[in-house]
């Protein structure tokens, strides 16, 4: 059982409001994996999510290019998104893609030669992984310094990685709330796995009961969740309560 006691009581209150359940993708319906475009649902987690789906509204809210999240989530209908850490909402876009290609060109300058240093652009925003570098200490270093350079632009950790992101971009929670508000849903359930996802377990606790994948640590999330594979057991929970309400 993912939650005991009155983590579980709160949780099912929830879901008998009938919420937006929101999913981060990396981390959360999917195991962290070393390269990025390897990354995939297991097959029981996709069909739980299906089946979720048919019941609940959901939305991917993730770092990913909107059409990256499509993609990985080929198969289960009805799906809303976010990406690019709020900057996409569905086929909207809210910043400008010119910042984001004045970045690359700085990072791929600087990044030249940097083992392991890959980077990601995603139209709206990039994220420069390191998590295939074999010296590990020596690339977040180097990628630090690349960083300072770049004009007009927000960066957030997370596992390995460095976000750079439009400060204009609302971000997850401020791109959540808005579709909350867009789509008229009076409560949500978001799960999520790193700091990208902080502004989201920030919003109101009224209307949104978040949960973390992971360590506790220092988080705003209500819930947690020991790891990853603890999300399928949550989706049974979920799909089971929708035969009841």
């Amino acid at each position: 059982m993912a939650f005991r006691g009155a983590d579980l009581r709160l949780f099912e209150k929830f879901l008998d409001r009938n919420p937006l359940l929101a999913f981060d993708f990396d981390g959360t319906l999917a195991p962290i994996v070393k390269k990025r475009t390897r990354a995939r649902m297991r097959p029981i987690t996709r069909r739980l999510l299906k089946q979720a789906a048919r019941d609940y509204r959901v939305a991917i809210v993730t770092g990913r290019s909107v059409a990256d999240a499509r993609a990985k989530t080929r198969g289960v209908p009805g799906l809303l998104y976010i990406g690019n850490h709020g900057a996409e909402i569905g086929s909207r876009y809210l910043v400008s893609p010119a910042k984001a290609r004045e970045w690359r060109r700085i990072l791929q300058r600087r990044l030249r030669g940097v083992q392991g240093a890959d980077i990601e652009f995603k139209k709206f925003s990039i994220s420069v992984h390191f998590i295939q570098s074999r010296d590990k200490i020596f690339a977040e270093k180097a990628i630090r310094e690349a960083l300072r350079e770049l004009r007009g632009a927000s960066v957030v950790g997370g596992k390995h990685v460095f976000n750079v992101v439009d400060p204009r971009a609302p971000g997850k929670g401020g791109a959540l709330d808005i579709l909350m508000r867009k789509r008229k849903f009076s409560h949500a359930i978001f799960f999520g796995d790193d700091v990208t996802d902080e502004d989201a377990f920030a919003l109101s606790r009224r209307r949104v009961l978040s949960v973390k994948i992971g360590k506790r640590g220092k988080t705003r999330a209500k819930l947690v969740l020991k790891n990853q594979r603890e999300i399928d057991g949550v989706l049974k929970l979920i799909v089971k309560r929708s035969k009841r309400v």
